[in-house]
C-alpha cells in the first residue's frame, strides 16, 4: 500500500524564510511532502530512540524515532514510532518480519490514535460502603 500526500500552499499561506515545517519537506515548487509515520512493534526492551533511528536509516531519511516507555517505570513497552521523510513502503518492506535481537519486528503504517472511553477499575474511588451510617447488610434482622 503506497500513499503520499502533497499540499500546495496558496501564495498568501506560503512559507517565509524563517518558517519551519516539522515533519515535512518542501520542493522548489512549494509542494509540501508529508513524512510517513510507521508503527514498529515487538522491539527489544533494550532499544533506545537513537538505536531505532540508526536501525531504520538504511531505508531512507529518518525524521524522528521514538520508543514508547512506561510512565511509571521508564522501561520500554516494546514498541515505537519512526517517521520517514519519504514514503515508508521501503522501510516496511525492509524491516517487517525481520529478526532483531531475537524478536521478529512488526512494521506497518501507523494509524491515527482513536478516542477511547475513560478506563474504569482499579482504585478510582467510588462509594466506599456504609461507613457506619446505616449502610450495609444487617445480617437478616
Amino acid at each position: 500500500m503506497r500513499s503520499s500526500v502533497a499540499v500546495i500552499l496558496p501564495r498568501r499561506y506560503s512559507r517565509g524564510p524563517d518558517t519551519k515545517v516539522v515533519g515535512a519537506q518542501t520542493s522548489a515548487l512549494g509542494m509540501v511532502k508529508m513524512a510517513t509515520k510507521l508503527y514498529v512493534g515487538n522491539l527489544p526492551y533494550s532499544m533506545t530512540d537513537d538505536q531505532l533511528k540508526q536501525t531504520f536509516a538504511p531505508a531512507g531519511e529518518v525524521v524522528s524515532a521514538n520508543v514508547i516507555t512506561d510512565k511509571m517505570s521508564g522501561r520500554s513497552r516494546g514498541f515505537g514510532f519512526v517517521e520517514m521523510a519519504e514514503d515508508g513502503a521501503k522501510a516496511i518492506e525492509m524491516f517487517d518480519g525481520q529478526e532483531l535481537e531475537g524478536r521478529k519486528l512488526v512494521v506497518n503504517e501507523a494509524r491515527p490514535k482513536t478516542d477511547r472511553p475513560p478506563r474504569t477499575g482499579g482504585f478510582g474511588g467510588g462509594s466506599g460502603g456504609g461507613h457506619g451510617y446505616g449502610g450495609g447488610s444487617r445480617g437478616g434482622y
